[in-house]
């Protein structure tokens, strides 16, 4: 089990995925949101 999770850690393709995901998918995640509740009040 820890072979299999230090492996993961360390394969460079994997947090590449996760880090992009996480600050590409995010902010236009809150930045539909915001113009989604803006629309919806406006």
């Amino acid at each position: 089990m820890k072979n299999g999770r230090y492996r993961k850690l360390k394969s460079p393709l994997g947090a590449l995925l996760i880090v992009l995901a996480v600050f590409v998918l995010l902010p236009l995640l809150l930045f539909w949101l915001l113009m989604h509740l803006n629309g919806g009040f406006s």
